[in-house]
Formats: structure tokens, sequence, C-alpha cells
């Protein structure tokens, strides 16, 4: 499914060997699973902000791989600091020959063995974007006037891709449709900071979960209030359990979707670049 030899060569591993991997980014929140099955490496990405795609992913390995190498001869304990519970980390288990191998270090790492994992583990998050086994997207459709001053309805379109056969079920009643300010502009040398979203929606009174195969959309209807004149974006999340079936796996974990923000405007005027 992917290119086999781009990142380097190590060390053949003769023995197949097994790895778990997880990117916490704090309490309960996972940044991303890594799954390594001999030569099939598996990547779960929950987060897919500003209209990007969330979902399960995966690729296949070379046995002289720099990753595979790298994992095999995994150190008993990171150097650095220790992990602090609640803060980033990257938690690392790895069988082979029987024997399993397991270290938890703090984000950002200051081992250098796990950086040299973490670096193997980000190439090959980026190659697979382009080829999910199963993934999920949201998007605002149409938007919305600014200054209404009855609520309205706002459609949001959640869109999967993937392999036939794969299918992903979610709760619509966990979408929720945010507003939020212009953000101030920084002074120079200073970062903006992120703007501050509001709940606008009313929560979806009678709603079951769904189930959508790969290739399929589906529309929620929500009911907006964004009469407060400060109000100049809008953007659909969803924050919650979703399922996703594939052949020979089944994932269930916390996701994080937002939409691409649009312009609030008297007439529509697109999305945000």
């Amino acid at each position: 499914m992917a290119d086999k030899h781009d990142h380097g060569a190590g060390a053949a591993v003769a023995a197949p060997i097994e790895a778990d991997i997880t990117l916490t980014e704090g309490p309960g929140a996972v940044g991303a699973g890594f799954k390594l099955r001999g030569s099939v490496l598996t990547i779960l990405l929950p987060r897919g902000e500003d209209g990007a795609r969330a979902g399960l992913y995966q690729l296949n390995l070379d046995k002289h791989d720099t990753l595979v190498a790298a994992l095999a001869n995994l150190p008993a304990s990171a150097v650095g600091p220790p992990a602090v519970m609640g803060m980033p980390a990257a938690s690392v288990a790895v069988r082979v020959h029987g024997k399993e191998q397991h270290l938890v270090a703090p984000l950002p790492t200051a081992d250098p063995h796990v950086d040299k994992i973490l670096v193997e583990l980000g190439r090959y998050e980026n190659a697979s974007k382009d080829k999910p086994v199963l993934a999920i997207s949201l998007a605002l459709e149409p938007m919305v006037p600014a200054k209404a001053k009855e609520p309205q309805t706002v459609t949001v379109r959640i869109a999967t891709t993937g392999e036939r056969g794969a299918e992903v079920s979610f709760n619509p009643r966990l979408l929720k449709l945010q507003a939020a300010a212009e953000p101030q502009p920084a002074p120079a040398g200073v970062t903006a900071l992120p703007p501050e979203w509001d709940q606008v929606s009313a929560p979806l009174a009678d709603s079951l979960p769904q189930t959508l195969k790969a290739g399929t959309t589906s529309d929620v209807k929500l009911t907006v209030n964004v009469s407060a004149p400060e109000y100049r974006w809008l953007r659909a999340v969803y924050d919650g359990n979703i399922t996703f079936r594939a052949p020979d796996q089944v994932e269930d974990i916390r996701f994080g979707l937002s939409s691409k923000a649009v312009k609030l405007s008297a007439a529509p005027t697109g999305s945000r670049k």
C-alpha cells in the first residue's frame, strides 16, 4: 500500500515483531496510535482539525526498515526525566522473541532512541494519509448569516472514505456548532492566540447512533443562533467516541474533529483559507 524503502535501512529482524505505540496529548487524549504486527503498520489518527480527515491507515514495512530495527532494539528505559501522569507522553511496548519491552517517555522527548522512533512514525503518518483504510471528516453546508435574529438550521455533513467493507459508527448527538469572534492581531514578534469558540447550537433531542460505510455521507441538521454581533466565524465539532470497523480490525476511541471555519456574513462568502 505504500513505499517500503524510503526510510533508511536497519538490521533485519528475523523473528516476528509486535509493537504498540501511543502518543498522548494529555489526560484521556490520544494524539496518535500505532500498531506493528509483522510487516503491517496500522496508524490510528483520532484528530481531524479544520476539515482534515481522521481515521485508520495501514502501510507495509520491510524487515530491514529503520523503524523495525529501532523498535527491536528498544532500551529498557528512556533517557531524561520521567513521564508525568496527565502530561503528553509516548508509550512504546515491543514484543519480540517472546519477550516484552515497555517504556514511557515524556513529550517532547530527550531520548535519542525514542526520538528516532517518533521521526520514523511521523514519516509513515504523512505517507499514509492519501490511502486510508477508513477515515471521517466534517464540513458545513451551507453558511449562515451572522446577524440573523432567529434561530436557523445548519447542515453538518459527515463524510467517510476508505476501503470496501469498512464502516464507522458515531453518535450525532455529539455534534456541535461553535462560533468565535475575529481574533485580535498579535503584536510583532508575539504568537497570536487561537480564537475562543462558544457553543451556539442546540443539542439534538432525539438521535440514534449512525453507521456509515466507507465512501458515503450523512447530513445532520442543527439549530443555531449566531445573533451576537461579535461572532464572525462558525465551525462544526465532534468530540466523543467513534467506532471504526475494518477487515480484521475494530477500534473504538475518542475522536476530535472540526470542520473548516466559515465566515459569517449577510450573504455566503465562502470558507476561511
